[in-house]
């Protein structure tokens, strides 16, 4: 779980205050699953696969004809792993989904629906810890 707030009201531009900002926060949860981090071999694959979902709300920043603009989304997602080093050298290919929503349409303003996929790359390597024996 996470939260933030952010202090928008105060922003100036060019020593212009503005109107449209307003204080904003963010609430966002999630859950990873791994059925089996050492589980090795090319049979054991599947219980090595991390699976990810969350959840994120915020109530953003712009307030437009005193309207709110906020933003929710869900999320889905795979750890790929690659190699066949220990657990805690091995790469991950980081695949997901994200769909939310943007903006409302009250006040004659818009409503934006997104879908927004994410490739990533995590490598994993002991590179900095000197070892006792070569």
């Amino acid at each position: 779980m996470d939260a933030a707030t952010t202090n928008w009201k105060s922003f100036k531009y060019f020593n212009a205050p503005s109107t449209d900002f307003k204080n904003s926060f963010r609430v966002s949860a999630g859950l990873n699953y791994v059925p089996n981090k050492l589980a090795f071999g090319t049979s054991n694959y599947i219980k090595r696969i991390q699976y990810r979902l969350g959840v994120s709300y915020s109530d953003g920043y712009l307030d437009l004809k005193n309207t709110p603009i906020s933003n929710a989304f869900i999320s889905a997602g795979l750890g790929l792993p690659v190699g066949v080093g220990r657990f805690d050298d091995i790469a991950i290919i980081n695949i997901s989904a994200q769909y939310g929503k943007m903006g409302t349409i009250s006040n004659n303003l818009l409503q934006e629906e997104y879908v927004r996929l994410v490739l990533g790359f995590t490598f994993n390597k002991r590179w900095f810890i000197k070892y006792k024996y070569d």
